[in-house]
């Protein structure tokens, strides 16, 4: 599987009698943005902490940069660049602080210096890195959740759920800046999201509903298929509506 930034195949996850990940392929190019789409509770998290090595999986395989997570996970979490959903750090940090420790993964001394210097000044918050991060409000938060994924240019980053309690002034800067980070390291994007306005910025979309990928497909071609052709949100939101609606009618 060494030919993807991600990949997973029939992965799977239950938690005592409970499926949480139910199968399904994913596949997500190196140097591309891949967004992960379900819905509240579908298993998007936990698929991101099967590929991160903080849960073990239950069946089924992946691999994360070509290293296979039963066996690399300390190693994968060393190499990706990873921003949690919720409450990322003590939040007693300053944002300087919380973006130094997880540099520390890859980097030392000047460099991890510098390179805690260019994330902050990717996403726009140089001169507020004493700023404490109880203190921050929803955009500014998530910028730092930013900052702490991309500092020191990890080939990699997982971004789970960072842009949904956003307004739609603060979801369009975030990805602004995602889109010029990775438009100069060339770094691939896995990110996972219920919302279309946010899928919409990947070239390729999984989708998950009710712990399993039930399909895979690039934008361009939801968009190209669609009655809303000159729309990829609206073409994105009705693709998913008619994948939820052929599970539940499966489901019935």
């Amino acid at each position: 599987m060494a030919g993807f930034a991600v990949e997973t195949r029939e992965l799977r996850k239950a938690f005592g009698h409970e499926q949480a990940l139910n199968g399904g392929v994913l596949q997500a190019a190196q140097g591309q943005f891949t967004c992960l789409l379900g819905g509240t509770e579908s298993g998007k998290s936990t698929l991101v902490r099967c590929l991160l090595g903080q849960y073990s999986a239950s069946g089924g395989s992946a691999s994360v940069l070509g290293m296979d997570t039963a066996t690399h996970s300390m190693a994968i979490r060393r190499a990706v660049g990873y921003a949690p959903q919720g409450d990322f750090f003590d939040p007693t940090l300053s944002v300087q602080t919380a973006v130094r420790f997880a540099g520390s993964f890859r980097l030392s001394g000047d460099a991890l210096t510098q390179a805690v210097e260019r994330a902050l000044a990717d996403v726009r918050y140089s001169g507020k890195e004493k700023q404490k991060l109880r203190k921050l409000q929803a955009g500014p938060r998530a910028r730092v959740a930013l900052a702490i994924a991309i500092v020191g240019d990890p080939s990699l980053i997982v971004l789970d759920s960072i842009g949904e309690n956003l307004d739609p002034l603060d979801r369009e800067e975030l990805f602004d800046t995602l889109r010029g980070w990775q438009s100069r390291t060339g770094a691939a994007v896995f990110y996972t999201s219920r919302l279309a306005e946010d899928a919409e910025h990947a070239h390729s979309i999984a989708f998950l509903i009710g712990g399993q990928i039930v399909e895979q497909r690039e934008v361009s071609a939801i968009t190209q298929q669609s009655a809303y052709k000159d729309d990829s949100r609206r073409a994105i939101e009705a693709h998913f509506k008619s994948l939820l609606e052929a599970n539940r009618e499966k489901s019935a």
